[in-house]
């Protein structure tokens, strides 16, 4: 809805994440779509533990307030 008016300030989907700097399991193409975006932007992937999906390392230096 924001990118078809036009607007400047949307955060890409992707770039959210959860708690702990975990991987979203329910965006379009799972966990692995979303790493792969990220690790595109040249974050870095930390596989996950167990049942855990994967997280970004070192996330909380990149953190935005919204």
């Amino acid at each position: 809805e924001d990118a078809a008016e036009s607007r400047e300030d949307i955060t890409p989907y992707w770039r959210t994440i959860k708690a702990g700097g975990k991987l979203n399991e329910k965006f379009p193409g799972g966990a692995a779509a979303q790493a792969e975006k990220l690790i595109a932007e040249g974050h870095v992937i930390e596989p996950g533990r167990g049942k855990q999906p994967p997280k970004v390392k070192d996330f909380e230096s990149k953190l935005l307030e919204l």
